[in-house]
């Protein structure tokens, strides 16, 4: 008798894959809830299936009714069950608005007529409800476009952004309906509440807030950029300049008008000088590492310049302002000193945009410069003329006496080390000597290395 052998599977292929598995044919039922779930996300497709329910819930209720009204003992009126029940019933049926009805068959028909007016209304109720509460969250995501004109456009969040708008709100204190908008990744609620809780005394300032992608210029587009006032671009902590790259490209890519001025911060100094020759100088970059490391620099050799320094680049109080004087194109820096009443000048800035802080007394202003000047506000540098009394007054430079080497101490150690001690350099007299204390465990032994600096020895 033949032994009976079974089947052996080697798999599919040459590979020996598994065998494909096998699914079962979905259910109608399985159809359904699959078609109404899909569907139920459009928007309308609510309704509709509440029409297509109350259609059907109408038809089983004729449906019931007309089985009830046939049946002789639920449709007499005289027919009693007991006393107690019909007590009961009383008294629940008047807690849903019901009761009264002569038949039992009319009292099972408002009850089941009650329970579906229930189900649906709540049902409506609930859609109204959440198409109210999803129109409000899409409101307060940030999603909607920017119509003001005129406006400071604020691209990316970091921490500076808290005393950028307390300067904004003093620079635009003398402005009618002066306005901000920020737009970034963070919600709008965080940004929001950071900015109540950290920027107060804003005054008249005010601040939109919008979410998006800095660098996606369909975004953009939402922040009214060709009616912008100017642009500023932040580095985010500790993100490289990759998204203030995006973010410049992206901007022109919206709005190629170039008198706009962008400001843009970034870490790198290859970088921000790419951004200004791609741009044609349209885009003005600022390290704020650098310049944090060169104020400390100098303050720690002359105790109060910080504040000197923070009260020039700050809207408070006096500070530096660019004026066109045709009046002194070929005079020299000495004229241009003595010709201000209430605003002294420092400098000027050539055509090129090449600026001459300070220069000889007898340097020549040259034609369609910008003389740079310390006032109060930008109406009070105002030409008043040359006193030539005072011009033609020989002066006599007095001689200065030689400094004696210094010596500072530096204690602890960060990447704007080198840049400090760059600084310094320049104005450190011969033979001074800097000592620098830090931990191994802190820092790279090779960041300290070969630490150079003129004439300045370095241990």
């Amino acid at each position: 008798m033949p032994n009976k052998t079974t089947e052996r599977s080697y798999g599919q292929g040459a590979q020996g894959e598994p065998n494909s598995t096998q699914t079962s044919k979905p259910t109608l039922w399985a159809k359904f809830r699959y078609s109404f779930d899909n569907s139920i996300a459009k928007s309308g497709m609510f309704v509709t299936w509440m029409l297509i329910f109350m259609v059907i819930f109408s038809i089983l209720l004729v449906l019931i009714k007309s089985v009830l009204y046939v049946t002789p003992f639920i449709t007499n009126p005289g027919t009693p069950v007991t006393f107690n029940f019909e007590t009961f019933w009383g008294s629940f049926a008047t807690l849903f608005g019901k009761g009264g009805e002569p038949t039992w068959a009319e009292r099972i028909m408002g009850f089941l007529t009650w329970m579906c007016t229930i189900a649906l209304t709540g049902s409506v109720t609930g859609f109204i409800v959440g198409a109210i509460t999803r129109t409000f969250d899409r409101l307060r995501k940030g999603k909607s476009a920017i119509i003001d004109n005129g406006h400071t456009l604020i691209l990316g969040w970091s921490n500076r952004i808290y005393p950028i708008l307390k300067e904004l709100a003093v620079a635009n204190q003398n402005v009618r309906k002066a306005k901000v908008v920020i737009f970034s990744d963070q919600t709008r609620d965080f940004m929001e509440d950071e900015i109540e809780a950290r920027a107060t005394e804003l005054g008249k300032l005010k601040v939109i807030t919008r979410t998006g992608d800095v660098s996606n210029p369909e975004d953009l587009k939402r922040t009214n950029i060709s009616n912008a006032k100017s642009i500023i671009v932040l580095d985010a902590d500790n993100a490289g300049d990759a998204n203030v790259v995006s973010a410049v490209l992206a901007i022109k890519a919206v709005n190629p008008n170039p008198n706009i001025r962008i400001i843009a911060e970034v870490d790198d100094a290859n970088t921000g000088e790419a951004l200004t020759t791609a741009t044609n100088g349209q885009v003005i970059t600022v390290r704020s590492h650098e310049i944090v490391a060169r104020v400390t620099a100098q303050a720690s050799r002359r105790p109060g310049l910080a504040a000197v320094v923070l009260d020039l680049i700050d809207f408070d109080g006096d500070e530096i302002y660019f004026a066109s004087v045709p009046a002194l194109a070929g005079k020299t820096y000495a004229d241009a000193l003595l010709a201000f009443n209430e605003a002294a000048v420092i400098g000027y800035v050539d055509e090129h945009g090449v600026a001459f802080v300070n220069p000889a007394m007898n340097t020549s202003i040259p034609n369609n410069a910008k003389i740079i000047a310390i006032a109060e506000d930008d109406d009070k540098v105002i030409y008043t003329g040359i006193k030539e009394e005072i011009a033609n007054t020989p002066v006599t430079a007095a001689s200065r006496a030689a400094d004696p080497a210094e010596s500072l101490l530096i204690i602890g150690w960060s990447s704007m080390g080198r840049t400090v001690l760059n600084e310094l350099s320049g104005f450190l007299p011969k033979g001074s000597t800097v000592h620098i204390v830090a931990q191994s465990r802190y820092v790279d032994p090779a960041e300290l290395a070969d630490l150079k600096f003129g004439d300045i020895q370095v241990t």
